[in-house]
């Protein structure tokens, strides 16, 4: 599962006017869900705070 923080999921977000998240209504939503953990399925969880690369050698790392 990928996952990120909170200040850089917001971040991410205020980049994206068009997209699904920007509006104040979406946007409680979507922290609501990343707050409660609600609706996750189980896995092993990748940080994509960090770069693409070190994002992608996570997952491989966990494809061994």
């Amino acid at each position: 599962m990928l996952d990120i923080d909170a200040e850089t999921l917001n971040r991410r977000l205020d980049g994206r006017p068009n997209e699904p998240g920007f509006e104040p209504a979406e946007r409680a939503l979507v922290l609501h869900y990343h707050h409660t953990r609600e609706h996750l399925p189980a896995g092993i969880t990748i940080d994509t705070a960090n770069t693409v690369a070190r994002v992608v050698d996570d997952i491989l790392a966990n494809l061994t």
